[in-house]
């Protein structure tokens, strides 16, 4: 909301619609696809209740942003919502900063970069999803809380544990190769031994010597 606002402010355009795009994405592939069991329960729970609530406000405010856009789609959405008359005689949304819970945006930000990660990993692999996995192992360099999140991975990646380590050198192999083309122009006769001391090198040699040697 606060980019679409900024740039529409200043006559951009295209970026605004490009933040909304990435905001109807994830509250489609993301927000609604975890909460589909609040919205699927067979009774009509006090959860229940918000979480149709909570959707229909979004979308609202969804129309109204989208109006300047896509101004029939947007009257059609705020008209099926019960939105009162028409969305092009709203004001536009502002921005609600007393809500906005930054850490918890960044939180779910790195739980979603996890979850891709960790599904990039088993396509690559050939291992489907459907197929459980007895442990996911997570690097991460920073202070990061996983345990209120913890659920909602496993959900995801189908794991029965998780482990975070600070480091990945305990499970991550280092391995370099010469680009030939460019690298025989450069170094000539010299290719082969070049080569030759790259494969000899692992782990922390890797890493301190790659920079001096190209």
């Amino acid at each position: 909301m606060q980019n679409v606002v900024k740039g529409l402010e200043v006559y951009d355009f295209l970026n605004p619609a490009k933040h909304i795009e990435t905001f109807v994405d994830e509250l489609s592939n993301w927000y609604i696809r975890r909460s589909r069991d609040r919205f699927w329960g067979s009774q009509m729970t006090e959860d229940k209740v918000f979480a149709y609530q909570t959707l229909r406000k979004v979308l609202l405010t969804l129309a109204q942003m989208i109006a300047p856009y896509i101004p029939l789609i947007a009257e059609d959405i705020f008209s099926n919502l019960g939105g009162e008359g028409s969305v092009h005689l709203t004001d536009y949304p502002l921005v609600m900063g007393h809500v906005i819970d930054g850490e918890l945006e960044s939180d779910m930000e790195t739980v979603r970069q996890i979850v891709e990660l960790a599904r990039s990993v088993r396509n690559e692999m050939g291992i489907k999803t459907r197929q459980p996995l007895s442990e996911l192992i997570v690097s991460i360099d920073r202070e990061f809380n996983l345990n209120p999140f913890e659920d909602i991975i496993k959900d995801e990646i189908n794991v029965k544990a998780i482990r975070v380590e600070q480091s990945d050198s305990s499970f991550v192999n280092y391995n370099l190769r010469l680009n030939l083309k460019v690298a025989g122009k450069k170094y000539g006769k010299f290719v082969g031994p070049v080569q030759n001391y790259l494969k000899q090198l692992s782990g922390w040699k890797l890493i301190f010597h790659v920079s001096s040697i190209l």
